[in-house]
């Protein structure tokens, strides 16, 4: 990996932060992207992250894309990046002997980063990359159609688990991973959905269905029902309004289609787990019902944005469902709780990964990890009336949005308030949020949302799940910020 932190190179991310100074913080510090040291201290952290809560091994390791720098200088640079992000974990995680799920870049999963410019990949066939069978009965693989997702593929070296799921990824960037005889995970390449995605496809197939991606995730949840396997669907660019412009990331087309597909394969869908945002954040997931698991969103290793660093450790029910029960948050303090826009940059630090938050449920308030708890939860945040601007106020805004979110203390007007709990409870939709946010202080938010239900009409307890369960497992998250790190590790932002 090119060192970049402490260069001329250095991106400086927000006004002041002192990347391209000589004397930078081997940890990187807010307004700065990864450095080498970041990423590993949060891989090495992670990988013995479960021992410190008391919990069961990780059975395998997310990493939601974004390997690469912000504005990187070159298309061979994003290679590298993303070669050296694959060194890391290859390192750090083959040393502790955790199963490795590398949903790999574009790397692990595409990264609007990770392409060989910002958001740019030449949509080049809409044939779903599937395998076929000869003449004499053998594969016959998937061919490549791009030769951007072929190098990619090339720069994962042995982190494909077999030869299909490396040409299915060289082939369209997505791929099917069986992490268990009855789960598997699915990476798909969300960079070609979005509305910032470039060159925009010409022939109305390559438009309608670039990669032909939907086709084949249709194909995928169809072989997991029949196969009585549930799945996790993960990706970089989640399906939701942003958060800081509340507006859409994907084509309309695309969002429907997505929804529409884990609607249908609910009784498969155990979870939805992406990045990008740089936030943890749980989202409603539309179509479905009050026990079903919400969207999960996973902070930035990288503190480019202005968030501290973190990571995640999922815990799901590994008896029928599959589906996730509680998240455990680390992050490593950065900014004193001071908001990003304070200017507040630290040219030093001796800082490490810390055990944040060990149950994000029971932190939050929450009965479970559901659907329904989770419009509970957007009611809970909204502010009293119209002009409250509390100053000890409510306990749930400052835990979520002043911590768990992105480590920095937010604003708590009433205005604010009430576009961010709108955002949890129905931030699928723009419509949807902003007749949410229109609406008047005293409405119930469900109502507010337009889904026919107050929150005193819930279920009382919408998730059958014990947090003590017999049948846990362990998911380790990470995402960073040319990263994405998750690692749900996501999002590194070198």
């Amino acid at each position: 990996m090119t060192v970049i932190l402490g260069t001329p190179k250095a991106k400086v991310h927000i006004p002041g932060a002192p990347c391209n100074a000589s004397d930078a913080p081997p940890l990187s510090t807010l307004g700065c992207g990864s450095s080498r040291a970041l990423v590993t201290a949060a891989v090495e952290k992670a990988a013995n992250a479960t021992s410190e809560l008391g919990w069961p091994d990780p059975d395998f390791v997310l990493f939601t894309g974004d390997a690469a720098r912000h504005t990187s200088p070159s298309p061979e640079d994003t290679l590298e990046d993303i070669r050296a992000v694959n060194e890391i974990f290859e390192e750090v995680l083959s040393q502790r002997g955790t199963p490795l799920v590398k949903l790999p870049a574009l790397p692990f999963a595409v990264g609007n980063n990770d392409l060989g410019g910002h958001y740019f990949l030449n949509v080049t066939s809409d044939e779903p990359c599937l395998p076929s069978l000869a003449e004499d009965g053998s594969m016959i693989l998937p061919a490549v159609t791009n030769q951007w997702l072929a190098d990619m593929a090339d720069r994962q070296g042995d982190a494909f688990a077999t030869e299909l799921e490396e040409s299915t990824y060289a082939c369209g960037g997505y791929l099917s991973r069986r992490v268990d005889d009855r789960l598997d995970v699915i990476s798909l390449n969300t960079a070609v959905w979005v509305l910032k995605h470039v060159p925009k496809p010409t022939a109305s197939g390559l438009r309608a269905d670039p990669f032909g991606q939907l086709a084949w995730l249709r194909v995928q949840l169809e072989n997991a029902r029949e196969g009585d396997r549930k799945v996790y669907i993960t990706g970089h660019i989640p399906p939701i309004l942003a958060y800081y412009n509340q507006e859409m990331y994907y084509a309309k087309d695309k969002h429907d289609a997505i929804y529409d597909l884990v609607a249908e394969y609910q009784d498969v869908v155990a979870g939805m787990i992406f990045a990008h945002t740089h936030s943890n954040e749980l989202r409603r997931v539309p179509g479905l019902p009050d026990d079903a698991p919400p969207l999960l969103l996973a902070r930035s290793v990288g503190p480019c944005k202005g968030s501290d660093p973190g990571f995640n450790i999922v815990k799901y029910d590994r008896g029928a469902t599959f589906r996730p029960i509680d998240i455990a948050t680390f992050e490593m303090k950065m900014s004193g709780g001071a908001h990003p826009n304070s200017n507040v940059f630290s040219n030093s630090n001796n800082n490490a990964f810390y055990l944040e938050i060990p149950s994000v449920v029971e932190y939050l308030g929450m009965d479970s990890l559901t659907n329904g708890e989770t419009l509970r939860l957007a009611g809970r945040m909204l502010p009293s009336s119209s002009n409250e601007t509390t100053t000890n106020g409510d306990d749930i805004w400052d835990k979520y949005y002043g911590t768990w979110f992105q480590g920095v203390m937010p604003r708590r007007d009433a205005g604010y308030r009430r576009m961010s709990a709108c955002l949890v409870a129905c931030g699928d939709s723009y419509d949807m949020w902003d007749t949410c946010n229109a609406s008047v202080a005293e409405m119930d938010i469900g109502v507010a949302c337009g889904l026919g239900v107050k929150l005193d009409e819930l279920a009382g307890e919408s998730n059958t799940l014990s947090q003590d369960t017999a049948n846990e497992g362990m998911q380790l998250i990470l995402s960073g910020c040319a990263i994405g790190m998750i690692i749900v590790l996501a999002v590194m932002c070198w």
